[in-house]
C-alpha cells in the first residue's frame, strides 16, 4: 500500500512538472517587452539558439512571467577563429507588469 501512495504521489509530482501552470492570468498579460543578445559557438544553428536563449533571458530578467515570444534573427556571421558563428537574435514577448 505503502509503495501505490508513493507512486501516486511521484505521478502527481511529475504531471505538476509537465503541465506548467502560469501564475498569472490572461488579462495581466499586457505588457511587451524585447531584448537583444548575442551567441558565440562552432555552429550557426547553435550561435542562433544560444543568442536566442539570451535574449530570452534578458526579456525574463525584468518581465519575470511571459507569453506570446517572437524571435527575429538580426544577424550571423563568421568569427574571427575557425569554425566560429556569431549571432545576434531579437526576442519579444508579452509580460506580465
Amino acid at each position: 500500500m505503502r509503495r501505490i501512495l508513493a507512486l501516486a504521489a511521484a505521478s502527481a509530482a511529475m504531471i505538476t512538472l509537465l503541465v506548467p501552470v502560469s501564475q498569472a492570468s490572461a488579462a495581466a498579460y499586457t505588457v511587451p517587452r524585447s531584448a537583444g543578445a548575442g551567441g558565440t559557438a562552432s555552429t550557426q544553428d547553435f550561435a542562433v539558439a544560444l543568442a536566442r536563449q539570451n535574449a530570452r533571458n534578458r526579456v525574463l530578467a525584468v518581465g519575470v512571467d511571459c507569453i506570446d515570444w517572437n524571435y527575429r534573427t538580426v544577424m550571423v556571421e563568421r568569427g574571427a577563429g575557425p569554425n566560429t558563428y556569431i549571432a545576434v537574435v531579437e526576442a519579444k514577448a508579452l509580460c506580465v507588469s
